[in-house]
């Protein structure tokens, strides 16, 4: 009988049948009941406020100064998130949520047996606990490499916005190995998981050469003929990409106004490959050359008179968006007195900006 009890573990359905027992750490434990002890914990709305002696950043700073290791803390988390207890459970997801957006750039290898009772627990929690403890969860999984027992929970929980939410994290951790995991969701024909997994390689942190290959490759495959709703998720991977990947996007998207496929998503992919939110510190994706073609291609979509208005009017603002100086002036100009009324709109509102904001002379 000893001998089957390896094979039974294997094929039981609840994960902890086998597992080793949790560690807590009575230190973190006592943390989490004072913080229910002397704060004002909202279990409906997965609150916590108005603590008495600042318990609950006093915790987290613990997290922060690294005086407790986030991989050793997960199983303490793990049991609170599972208390009868629930005020406990909020206040161990709330500091999760908080505390736990990441690892640390080398953190600690997690057994397989912390990882499981992570998923576990997020599995067992309400919609809102869950969803604080799930960033934490998703990291768990992929250092233990149990993403097939993280994509099951996923897809079972019953607050289906979870996936959405772990979907593009997938990769911060697992990196490539999470990445025909994004593949197969972009196939999927789920639209909510795709468009979360398409933002999942760009939240890769410091990208191989070789890792980023591999990903702009795939992208340029997909985005070639697309007119479907994972134009926009790819075509960012594209500008991510940049180089020659932008030149294939600007083409692609060209195709698509030939058809008159002009969409909101175009206006707010198209608008990104030639700005940057701070000067000298980001650079622009797309090149001089490029960014001249992009601008040529929105000037397209604005004469578009087979397009609706407000599309219309968005290709026109993603030019000042762009370029906030005297050349976009002289084209927001042209369209003040447009008669299609979103299109005037946008022309005004711009050359209101370019003049109190930027100083361009009218």
């Amino acid at each position: 009988m000893k001998r089957l009890i390896p094979i039974l573990c294997a094929s039981m359905l609840t994960l902890s049948a086998c597992q080793s027992k949790a560690k807590v750490d009575p230190e973190i434990m006592a943390d989490l009941e004072a913080i229910v002890s002397n704060c004002k914990v909202g279990v409906s709305g997965n609150t916590v406020n108005k603590c008495k002696n600042k318990e609950h950043k006093a915790l987290l700073k613990k997290f922060s100064e690294k005086k407790k290791d986030k991989v050793d803390a997960l199983d303490t988390f793990s049991v609170a998130l599972t208390s009868e207890n629930k005020e406990l459970a909020v206040a161990a997801s709330t500091i999760l949520y908080s505390g736990f957006r990441n690892f640390g750039t080398t953190p600690k290898k997690v057994s397989k047996d912390v990882a499981k009772r992570l998923i576990e627990a997020v599995a067992k929690s309400p919609k809102y606990q869950a969803a604080q403890a799930l960033t934490a969860a998703v990291h768990a999984a992929n250092l233990a490499g149990e993403q097939e027992a993280l994509y099951a929970m996923l897809e079972n929980h019953p607050y289906d916005s979870l996936p959405g939410l772990a979907y593009p994290k997938i990769m911060y951790y697992g990196r490539m190995n999470a990445f025909p995991k994004v593949k197969s969701l972009v196939d999927s024909g789920n639209k909510k998981w795709a468009k979360a997994a398409l933002k999942a390689p760009r939240n890769m942190p410091k990208p191989t050469e070789e890792e980023k290959a591999a990903v702009c490759s795939w992208a340029d495959s997909k985005i070639k003929g697309n007119t479907s709703d994972t134009f926009y998720g790819v075509g960012n991977l594209m500008i991510w990409c940049k180089g020659e990947y932008i030149n294939t996007l600007l083409t692609e998207g060209e195709k698509r106004l030939e058809k008159n496929i002009f969409t909101r998503n175009d206006y707010l992919l198209f608008r990104d490959v030639c700005f940057t939110p701070i000067k000298g510190l980001i650079k622009e994706a797309g090149k001089e050359a490029q960014c001249k073609r992009t601008l040529t291609f929105l000037e397209k979509a604005v004469n578009n008179e087979s397009l609706e208005s407000l599309p219309r009017g968005l290709a026109l603002f993603a030019i000042y968006y762009q370029r906030r100086n005297a050349d976009s002036m002289v084209i927001m100009k042209k369209y003040k007195d447009h008669k299609d009324p979103k299109i005037q709109k946008y022309a005004k509102e711009s050359i209101e900006s370019l003049v109190k904001h930027y100083k361009v002379a009218e």
